[in-house]
């Protein structure tokens, strides 16, 4: 009986909880994010290198957790790589998570798409191959304004709860 009210209770307080930590991140179009890669990565005219993974290291005014990744795709475009960021997962300090599309692009100090300077081999101005380098900082622009919901960790309140009811089961 006992465990049956406990379960009953956790039911119908997890949704309210929900409610209660429900703090998105929000991306205007047009911030900056400066962001290193994690490992380097190899792009060649013509393929599309996926799943890069990204950390952001500097954020204008967006409330970004510490502890974020990103996921893009690299391919050659003219005479510059271009680094397409498409996922966001942040863990925050209280152990809830934000996970959601994050439309940004890697631009170059005057702001404009692609980075010339990532190109490794040119051939008559066209990037024949290019180089997305592990601990390099990039600046990527919001092209799109985001909203990336912070997702309760439900494993996470399961456990508090029963650190918080363990005294009383002690008793």
């Amino acid at each position: 009986m006992k465990k049956l009210l406990t379960s009953s209770l956790l039911l119908v307080t997890v949704p309210f909880m929900q409610a209660a930590h429900a703090e998105d991140l929000h991306f205007a179009a047009g911030s900056l994010i400066q962001a290193e890669a994690l490992v380097t990565q190899e792009v060649l005219k013509g393929q599309t290198s996926e799943h890069i993974q990204l950390k952001p290291s500097a954020v204008d005014n967006t409330g970004m957790p510490e502890y974020c990744l990103m996921s893009a795709r690299a391919s050659l475009q003219n005479e510059s790589v271009r680094l397409d960021i498409d996922r966001l997962l942040c863990l925050s300090e209280d152990r809830h998570y934000y996970e959601g599309v994050l439309i940004a692009q890697l631009v170059d100090e005057e702001g404009k798409p692609g980075d010339a300077q990532a190109c490794t081999s040119e051939q008559d101005g066209i990037c024949q191959r290019g180089e997305i380098r592990a601990g390099h900082k990039y600046t990527l622009k919001v092209t799109a304004e985001s909203t990336i919901p912070m997702v309760v960790n439900q494993s996470e309140q399961l456990n508090i709860m029963r650190r918080q009811a363990a005294p009383e089961q002690a008793q």
